[in-house]
């Protein structure tokens, strides 16, 4: 994908704003040819309030590309709830190509088990699939999956019930996409894809992820 233009931005699609070393969120309400209207929530815990002729900076992430952006505010408005801006056409400044979420280092305990083939969806996990639980930890996180440490090397394409904590316990039916041996093949880097898991949980890594990201 070359540089995108404002028709391949889908309404309600997020958008990540790093302005005075705050980094919060908005999403897309309005689009014109040349301009994008944004909300963004006042409710979050880190904010900055936009004027007119500030220049925005924020990421736009699509599937296999992610752009850093600049975008001058045009017009703006704020309550006690959120903000409305109209930003000019964005012009980015970065590309960066990517094949997965953005993605950190994150040590999480983790049980996780494997399930049958075709068993894809976490309504049809049942307490049977259960009896043999393992434990383990992360490596790193996305959005998009994890790389946990097993003590087998688990062939590509296989299904496993995954569950862990960030603010809330989070469950995820899982596909294997590699697993890699470390130290000797004592144990093995595996790197798992979330096939389904709750829309509200997927938020929640990605906040924890932007989070951690800051400080990187």
């Amino acid at each position: 994908m070359n540089d995108f233009q404002i028709m391949d931005l889908k309404m309600d699609k997020e958008i990540h704003f790093m302005n005075d070393k705050i980094f919060f969120s908005g999403k897309i309400i309005k689009k014109w040819d040349k301009f994008i209207g944004v909300m963004i929530s006042n409710l979050q815990n880190n904010l900055k309030i936009f004027s007119v002729s500030e220049i925005a900076s924020f990421f736009i992430v699509f599937e296999e590309e992610a752009y850093w952006c600049n975008s001058r505010v045009i017009g703006c408005k704020s309550d006690d709830y959120s903000q409305l801006m109209i930003l000019e056409e964005p012009k980015v400044i970065n590309r960066i190509e990517r094949r997965k979420s953005l993605r950190i280092r994150a040590i999480l305990d983790v049980e996780y088990f494997f399930l049958p083939d075709k068993i894809e969806e976490l309504d049809k996990v049942t307490q049977g699939h259960q009896r043999m639980k393992k434990k383990t930890f992360t490596v790193d996180i996305s959005a998009g999956g994890l790389a946990l440490i097993t003590y087998e090397k688990i062939e590509s394409g296989k299904l496993l019930f995954l569950s862990f904590k960030i603010k809330e316990n989070i469950s995820s039916v899982c596909s294997v996409v590699r697993s890699e041996s470390n130290e000797g093949d004592t144990n093995f880097k595996t790197a798992l894809k979330f096939i389904d898991i709750d829309v509200n949980h997927r938020k929640i890594i990605n906040e924890y992820v932007n989070e951690k990201m800051k400080y990187n």
